[in-house]
């Protein structure tokens, strides 16, 4: 039997902006994590560009 595995790319989070991301061959999850522990987190395919600075100017306009 033959189990399916998915092999992520893991890069810790920056202490320095709270930022992480998990890479697969197909989609890359992005989370940014703000100070008081609010998470903003998007799903995108692995050309997207940018998601870092659209993730902070997220949390810019929600606080």
């Amino acid at each position: 039997m033959e189990q399916n595995k998915t092999v992520w790319d893991v890069q810790r989070r920056d202490p320095k902006d709270g930022f992480l991301h998990y890479k697969t061959s197909k989609y890359t999850l992005h989370c940014l994590e703000t100070p008081s522990g609010l998470k903003f987190i998007i799903n995108t395919d692995n050309q997207a560009q940018g998601v870092r600075e659209l993730l902070k100017r997220s949390t810019v306009k929600y606080m």
